[in-house]
Protein backbone atom coordinates (compact mmCIF):
# COMPACT_ATOMS: atom_id res chain seq x y z
CA UNK A 1 0.00 0.00 0.00
CA UNK A 2 1.22 3.21 -1.02
CA UNK A 3 2.03 6.17 1.53
CA UNK A 4 -0.99 8.53 1.29
CA UNK A 5 -0.22 10.77 -1.85
CA UNK A 6 2.14 14.21 -1.10
CA UNK A 7 2.80 12.49 2.38
CA UNK A 8 5.53 13.35 3.60
CA UNK A 9 6.30 16.73 1.20
CA UNK A 10 7.37 19.15 4.12
CA UNK A 11 9.28 16.57 6.13
CA UNK A 12 12.20 18.86 5.60
CA UNK A 13 14.61 20.26 7.99
CA UNK A 14 13.42 23.59 8.21
CA UNK A 15 9.35 24.32 8.67
CA UNK A 16 9.52 27.82 7.12
CA UNK A 17 8.32 30.88 8.21
CA UNK A 18 5.78 30.53 5.33
CA UNK A 19 4.59 27.11 6.82
CA UNK A 20 1.19 27.13 8.48
CA UNK A 21 0.97 26.57 12.32
CA UNK A 22 -1.00 23.04 12.03
CA UNK A 23 1.45 21.82 8.85
CA UNK A 24 4.46 23.02 11.49
CA UNK A 25 3.02 20.75 14.45
CA UNK A 26 2.17 17.80 11.84
CA UNK A 27 5.88 17.92 10.68
CA UNK A 28 7.66 17.50 14.73
CA UNK A 29 5.12 14.26 14.94
CA UNK A 30 6.56 12.99 11.46
CA UNK A 31 9.80 13.31 12.58
CA UNK A 32 9.71 11.66 15.78
CA UNK A 33 7.82 8.62 14.34
CA UNK A 34 10.33 8.29 11.52
CA UNK A 35 12.57 8.12 14.67
CA UNK A 36 10.77 5.49 16.67
CA UNK A 37 11.29 3.20 13.56
CA UNK A 38 14.84 3.31 13.66
CA UNK A 39 14.91 2.53 17.42
CA UNK A 40 12.63 -0.32 16.60
CA UNK A 41 15.00 -1.49 13.51
CA UNK A 42 18.15 -1.40 15.33
CA UNK A 43 18.09 0.15 18.89
CA UNK A 44 19.36 2.95 20.19
CA UNK A 45 22.98 2.08 19.99
CA UNK A 46 22.09 0.66 16.83
CA UNK A 47 20.25 3.89 14.86
CA UNK A 48 22.91 6.00 13.05
CA UNK A 49 20.18 7.57 10.98
CA UNK A 50 17.50 9.92 12.79
CA UNK A 51 18.72 11.81 16.11
CA UNK A 52 21.81 9.04 16.38
CA UNK A 53 22.95 10.39 19.62
CA UNK A 54 19.54 11.20 21.22
CA UNK A 55 18.97 9.49 24.66
CA UNK A 56 15.79 9.68 27.16
CA UNK A 57 13.77 8.38 29.65
CA UNK A 58 12.02 5.32 27.95
CA UNK A 59 13.36 1.78 28.98
CA UNK A 60 15.33 1.23 26.09
CA UNK A 61 16.92 4.93 26.32
CA UNK A 62 15.08 6.13 23.90
CA UNK A 63 13.04 9.67 23.75
CA UNK A 64 9.79 10.13 23.97
CA UNK A 65 8.62 13.29 21.36
CA UNK A 66 9.14 16.13 24.63
CA UNK A 67 12.79 14.86 24.85
CA UNK A 68 13.10 14.34 21.37
CA UNK A 69 12.04 17.92 20.46
CA UNK A 70 14.56 19.04 23.06
CA UNK A 71 17.22 16.87 21.02
CA UNK A 72 16.56 18.47 17.66
CA UNK A 73 16.12 22.29 18.52
CA UNK A 74 18.18 24.88 20.03
CA UNK A 75 17.54 25.64 23.61
CA UNK A 76 15.96 29.09 22.50
CA UNK A 77 14.29 27.90 19.75
CA UNK A 78 11.83 25.62 22.42
CA UNK A 79 10.74 28.53 23.95
CA UNK A 80 6.74 27.84 24.89
CA UNK A 81 7.52 23.98 24.85
CA UNK A 82 6.26 22.60 27.89
CA UNK A 83 8.22 20.41 29.65
CA UNK A 84 5.65 17.44 29.03
CA UNK A 85 3.75 18.95 26.47
CA UNK A 86 2.80 15.15 24.78
CA UNK A 87 3.39 13.00 27.87
CA UNK A 88 5.60 9.94 28.53
CA UNK A 89 4.17 7.36 25.88
CA UNK A 90 6.80 6.29 23.08
CA UNK A 91 3.74 6.11 20.69
CA UNK A 92 1.51 9.00 21.67
CA UNK A 93 -1.68 9.55 19.40
CA UNK A 94 -0.53 11.44 16.58
CA UNK A 95 -3.42 13.25 16.28
CA UNK A 96 -3.63 14.40 19.70
CA UNK A 97 0.10 15.33 19.45
CA UNK A 98 -0.07 17.86 16.73
CA UNK A 99 -3.50 19.31 18.19
CA UNK A 100 -1.36 19.89 21.03
CA UNK A 101 1.56 21.32 19.64
CA UNK A 102 -0.27 24.07 17.37
CA UNK A 103 -2.30 24.87 20.87
CA UNK A 104 1.05 25.56 22.64
CA UNK A 105 2.96 29.10 22.77
CA UNK A 106 5.94 26.95 20.73
CA UNK A 107 6.63 28.53 17.83
CA UNK A 108 6.58 26.09 14.98
CA UNK A 109 8.66 27.63 12.69
CA UNK A 110 11.97 26.95 14.68
CA UNK A 111 14.50 25.69 13.06
CA UNK A 112 15.73 21.69 13.55
CA UNK A 113 19.45 21.36 14.16
CA UNK A 114 20.35 19.31 11.22
CA UNK A 115 23.60 17.87 12.31
CA UNK A 116 21.49 16.06 14.89
CA UNK A 117 18.31 15.58 13.19
CA UNK A 118 20.29 13.65 9.99
CA UNK A 119 23.41 13.10 11.07
CA UNK A 120 24.81 11.39 7.90
CA UNK A 121 23.58 14.01 5.49
CA UNK A 122 24.63 17.47 7.11
CA UNK A 123 28.00 17.69 5.96
CA UNK A 124 30.24 19.11 9.32
CA UNK A 125 32.44 20.59 7.08
CA UNK A 126 29.92 22.83 5.72
CA UNK A 127 28.83 24.12 8.21
CA UNK A 128 26.61 27.02 7.07
CA UNK A 129 25.00 24.44 4.23
CA UNK A 130 22.14 22.91 5.07
CA UNK A 131 21.29 19.53 2.90
CA UNK A 132 18.57 20.17 0.35
CA UNK A 133 14.76 19.84 0.76
CA UNK A 134 15.15 17.31 -1.96
CA UNK A 135 18.02 15.51 -0.24
CA UNK A 136 15.90 15.67 3.14
CA UNK A 137 12.98 13.85 1.74
CA UNK A 138 14.68 11.33 -0.19
CA UNK A 139 16.95 10.18 2.51
CA UNK A 140 13.81 9.81 5.01
CA UNK A 141 12.40 7.54 2.20
CA UNK A 142 16.03 5.49 2.27
CA UNK A 143 15.99 5.62 5.93
CA UNK A 144 12.20 4.20 6.25
CA UNK A 145 12.84 1.10 3.70
CA UNK A 146 16.46 -0.17 4.87
CA UNK A 147 14.52 -0.03 8.74
CA UNK A 148 11.89 -2.19 6.68
CA UNK A 149 14.45 -4.67 5.04
CA UNK A 150 16.04 -5.24 8.16
CA UNK A 151 12.88 -5.88 10.18
CA UNK A 152 12.04 -7.93 7.24
CA UNK A 153 15.62 -10.26 7.46
CA UNK A 154 14.96 -10.10 11.57
CA UNK A 155 11.70 -12.27 10.92
CA UNK A 156 9.34 -9.50 11.20
CA UNK A 157 6.49 -9.63 8.51
CA UNK A 158 4.75 -7.36 6.27
CA UNK A 159 1.78 -7.26 7.76
CA UNK A 160 3.66 -7.16 11.53
CA UNK A 161 5.32 -4.03 10.12
CA UNK A 162 1.89 -2.58 9.18
CA UNK A 163 0.61 -3.68 12.77
CA UNK A 164 3.43 -1.47 14.23
CA UNK A 165 2.05 1.71 16.15
CA UNK A 166 5.43 3.52 14.51
CA UNK A 167 3.82 3.03 10.95
CA UNK A 168 0.54 3.55 11.75
CA UNK A 169 1.75 6.66 13.22
CA UNK A 170 4.16 7.78 10.71
CA UNK A 171 1.47 7.51 8.16
CA UNK A 172 -1.20 9.13 10.28
CA UNK A 173 1.37 12.02 10.44
CA UNK A 174 2.10 12.55 6.87
CA UNK A 175 -1.37 12.46 6.01
CA UNK A 176 -1.84 15.31 8.19
CA UNK A 177 1.39 17.20 7.09
CA UNK A 178 0.15 16.69 3.13
CA UNK A 179 -3.65 17.94 4.04
CA UNK A 180 -1.89 20.92 5.87
CA UNK A 181 0.61 21.74 3.42
CA UNK A 182 -2.25 21.45 0.43
CA UNK A 183 -4.52 24.20 2.53
CA UNK A 184 -1.64 26.36 2.44
CA UNK A 185 -0.97 26.15 -1.21
CA UNK A 186 -4.65 26.85 -1.99
CA UNK A 187 -5.38 29.34 0.44
CA UNK A 188 -6.04 31.37 -2.77
CA UNK A 189 -7.46 28.70 -4.64
CA UNK A 190 -9.84 31.43 -5.88
CA UNK A 191 -7.35 32.92 -7.56
CA UNK A 192 -6.49 30.23 -9.16
CA UNK A 193 -9.78 29.23 -10.61
CA UNK A 194 -10.05 33.00 -11.60
CA UNK A 195 -7.08 32.63 -13.68
CA UNK A 196 -7.62 29.05 -15.25
CA UNK A 197 -11.21 30.51 -16.13
CA UNK A 198 -9.14 33.16 -18.37
CA UNK A 199 -7.87 30.34 -20.15
CA UNK A 200 -10.80 28.52 -21.32
CA UNK A 201 -10.51 25.89 -18.17
CA UNK A 202 -13.44 24.61 -16.41
CA UNK A 203 -11.74 24.87 -12.71
CA UNK A 204 -13.51 21.85 -10.38
CA UNK A 205 -12.90 22.41 -6.22
CA UNK A 206 -13.59 19.43 -4.23
CA UNK A 207 -14.04 20.35 -0.59
CA UNK A 208 -11.47 18.55 1.83
CA UNK A 209 -12.70 17.32 5.08
CA UNK A 210 -8.75 16.87 7.20
CA UNK A 211 -7.49 14.78 9.55
CA UNK A 212 -7.69 17.29 12.23
CA UNK A 213 -11.42 17.80 11.28
CA UNK A 214 -11.45 20.99 9.48
CA UNK A 215 -12.45 21.16 5.63
CA UNK A 216 -10.85 23.14 2.79
CA UNK A 217 -10.99 23.38 -0.81
CA UNK A 218 -8.42 22.06 -3.16
CA UNK A 219 -8.77 21.73 -7.27
CA UNK A 220 -9.62 18.19 -8.73
CA UNK A 221 -7.22 17.84 -11.47
CA UNK A 222 -8.50 14.89 -13.20
CA UNK A 223 -12.52 16.51 -13.07
CA UNK A 224 -10.78 19.79 -13.90
CA UNK A 225 -9.51 18.39 -16.85
CA UNK A 226 -12.61 16.17 -18.02
CA UNK A 227 -15.12 19.36 -17.60
CA UNK A 228 -12.98 21.19 -19.24
CA UNK A 229 -12.44 18.66 -22.38
CA UNK A 230 -16.13 17.98 -22.23
CA UNK A 231 -17.40 21.79 -22.16
CA UNK A 232 -19.12 23.49 -25.17
CA UNK A 233 -16.81 26.01 -24.71
CA UNK A 234 -13.67 23.86 -25.09
CA UNK A 235 -10.84 25.24 -27.72
CA UNK A 236 -7.85 22.75 -26.51
CA UNK A 237 -6.94 19.86 -28.90
CA UNK A 238 -5.68 18.14 -26.00
CA UNK A 239 -5.66 18.69 -21.83
CA UNK A 240 -3.89 16.55 -19.27
CA UNK A 241 -3.28 16.62 -15.50
CA UNK A 242 0.26 17.07 -16.31
CA UNK A 243 -0.54 19.83 -18.56
CA UNK A 244 -2.72 21.65 -15.96
CA UNK A 245 -0.18 21.03 -13.10
CA UNK A 246 2.65 22.66 -15.33
CA UNK A 247 0.17 25.81 -16.08
CA UNK A 248 -0.81 26.28 -12.25
CA UNK A 249 2.85 26.08 -11.59
CA UNK A 250 4.65 28.75 -14.09
CA UNK A 251 1.56 30.83 -12.92
CA UNK A 252 1.59 31.03 -8.98
CA UNK A 253 4.78 30.56 -7.28
CA UNK A 254 3.83 29.29 -4.21
CA UNK A 255 2.41 25.94 -6.02
CA UNK A 256 5.66 25.88 -8.30
CA UNK A 257 8.00 26.24 -5.11
CA UNK A 258 5.71 22.79 -3.30
CA UNK A 259 3.93 20.93 -6.30
CA UNK A 260 7.07 19.26 -7.78
CA UNK A 261 8.14 17.89 -3.90
CA UNK A 262 4.35 16.58 -3.47
CA UNK A 263 4.86 14.66 -7.11
CA UNK A 264 8.10 13.07 -5.89
CA UNK A 265 6.98 11.41 -2.46
CA UNK A 266 4.24 9.56 -4.13
CA UNK A 267 6.92 7.54 -5.20
CA UNK A 268 7.20 6.94 -1.19
CA UNK A 269 5.33 3.29 -0.27
CA UNK A 270 5.55 0.97 3.20
CA UNK A 271 5.79 -2.02 0.88
CA UNK A 272 7.30 -3.77 -2.03
CA UNK A 273 9.06 -6.33 -3.19
CA UNK A 274 11.00 -8.64 -1.28
CA UNK A 275 14.21 -9.83 -3.69
CA UNK A 276 17.09 -11.26 -2.11
CA UNK A 277 16.56 -10.33 1.11
CA UNK A 278 15.86 -6.74 0.74
CA UNK A 279 12.73 -5.31 0.29
CA UNK A 280 12.52 -3.13 -2.72
CA UNK A 281 10.26 -0.27 -3.64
Amino acid sequence: MKFHKACLIFLGIIVGASAPRAAGAWQVVGFYYAYRIMIDAYGVDGNKYIAADARGSLPDNSCTMDEFVRYIFEPHDIVGWPDELIGSSATPDPVDAAAAIEKSAWKTESLYIPQKLLPLLYDASRPSIFPKFEEQVNRMNEYVQLARTTMYKNQVTEAAMAAKPEFKNLKTALIGISQMRRKDIYVDLDGIVTSLENRGIVAVKVQVTAIDGTTFYQLDSAATVEATMNSSDNKLRTFSVSKLENIIKNTFVSVKKHLPPIQNLDKWTFAGVVENGNIKL
